[in-house]
């Protein structure tokens, strides 16, 4: 016979509901499988399906570490984001944020003056740079 769960603190139940719906989404949205999730947050596989099914609610490290991959993931969006949104539309900011850097920064190229590249030699060669032979001035 199954037990019924006792909630002790004020609001568990509550905040085991909302962290089950921020894993849920945010996986779903990701495309990753419970196993990858785990991988990435640093918990077995096991415990994300317990997250993910509300029979869990994530230590204070695990917490920090979903945070921290969805700021990577997504610049400025919070959990709270995550959960008023639909996943189609979580979906569509992943996909948005993966083709902005796909796109990568612009890089500019500047030529380096004789003086400059000369530095650079020598420092390379007194690092003990294979490659780098210090030229001989002109």
């Amino acid at each position: 016979m199954k037990k019924e769960h006792e909630w002790v603190t004020p609001g568990y139940e509550e905040e085991v509901k909302r962290w089950s719906e921020v894993v849920r989404k945010f996986r779903k949205a990701k495309g990753w499988t419970q196993g990858k999730f785990a991988m990435e947050i640093g918990v077995s596989f096991t415990s994300v399906n317990k997250y993910e099914n509300g029979r869990a609610l994530p230590a204070r490290f695990v917490k920090e570490a979903i945070r921290e991959l969805l700021r990577r993931t997504i610049r400025g969006i919070e959990l709270e984001d995550v959960i008023e949104m639909k996943q189609k539309e979580l979906r569509k900011l992943f996909i948005q944020e993966a083709e902005k850097k796909l796109r990568g920064p612009k890089i500019i190229i500047r030529r380096r003056s004789h003086e400059m590249a000369q530095q650079l030699r020598e420092k390379i060669w007194k690092a003990g740079g294979k490659d780098a032979v210090p030229k001989v001035s002109e």
